[in-house]
């Protein structure tokens, strides 16, 4: 009994360890600042990826709630990355920010389980209003 008592404790443990990582896969380099600069300020630890292999490597080292991930150009490479961290074992919430529209990626992104799907120009209060719902609501 022991045992298992401390087996549920370890993973409530882990999961408020991982309810305020925020790990944000973006290739744009000023946005990913901006982004971890807004979060930090609400409080976030967060993660900055420019690649998939920094992606996996992150997830694999440290507990992540929520990935914001920027779906950006080449278009294809940009969803097989998603692919790639939604198949992830930690199945975090995945929100996609894009400058393409719903319709344009609909398509594309119909296999893979995302969270939120937010167009940029994202606005502040928008971003943070997601990934505080995300918080609330896991998959």
């Amino acid at each position: 009994m022991f045992k298992m008592e401390t087996e549920q404790l370890q993973k409530q443990n882990l999961k408020q360890l991982s309810e305020n990582r925020i790990l944000v896969f973006e290739n744009d380099d000023e946005l990913s600042i901006s982004l971890s600069r807004l979060l930090c300020r609400e409080n976030f630890s967060v993660f900055i990826a420019n690649n998939i292999e920094q992606a996996t490597e992150l997830l694999n080292m440290e507990q992540i709630s929520c990935i914001i991930f920027g779906l950006n150009q080449p278009f294809k490479r940009s969803c097989k990355q998603l692919s790639m961290i939604s198949s992830h074992d930690q199945k975090p919430n995945i929100l996609v920010l894009s400058a393409f529209d719903w319709i344009e990626v609909q398509k594309e992104l119909s296999g893979i389980t995302i969270k939120h799907f937010m167009t940029k120009p994202v606005k502040q209060e928008q971003l943070i209003k997601q990934i505080l719902e995300h918080k609330k609501s896991p998959i």
